[in-house]
């Protein structure tokens, strides 16, 4: 027999924290565009820039990468976020004791595909912040002069 179900309980806890702060799935609603909030969720790491004044993630609609771009907050503010799990990693599917409950194990293999499709995003972006960051050193390095030997 399963454990007791959430859907009855209190929805996620709202946190209020600094966007440095912010967790891949935590969720916030935001009124940017037009009079109406939207719910966003977090779909890759906090990043500080601007010597720790500014963060930026990268936001989606829930459910919808089509919809996923930049936001950035100046760091001192605090957001207000749902939190959806206290747990770093979802509770894997458990199937029957005899291997037959082939549609929970379905819906286990579509999750895990759908984590290694946000890694796999994760990964690029890191990838690509990386090759910005080297290429930035480089100019910079090429800006200063050699010093000269004195021996």
């Amino acid at each position: 027999m399963a454990g007791p179900s959430r859907r009855g309980s209190d929805p996620e806890p709202t946190l209020s924290i600094f966007p440095d702060q912010l967790h891949i799935g935590d969720r916030f609603d935001d009124a940017e565009t037009g009079d109406e909030a939207h719910e966003w969720e977090v779909a890759s790491r906090p990043v500080t820039f601007k010597k720790g004044h500014e963060v930026r993630a990268r936001v989606q609609r829930p459910g919808n990468p089509a919809t996923a771009r930049e936001k950035y907050w100046a760091a001192h503010e605090k957001i207000t976020v749902r939190r959806v799990t206290a747990s770093p990693t979802r509770p894997t599917a458990e199937p029957d004791g005899d291997g037959t409950d082939v549609e929970s194990l379905r819906r286990e293999l579509r999750r895990l595909r759908a984590e290694v499709l946000g890694l796999q995003e994760e990964k690029q972006d890191l990838e690509r912040r990386n090759a910005d960051l080297t290429r930035e050193l480089e100019e910079t390095r090429k800006k200063i002069p050699r010093r000269m030997s004195t021996s």
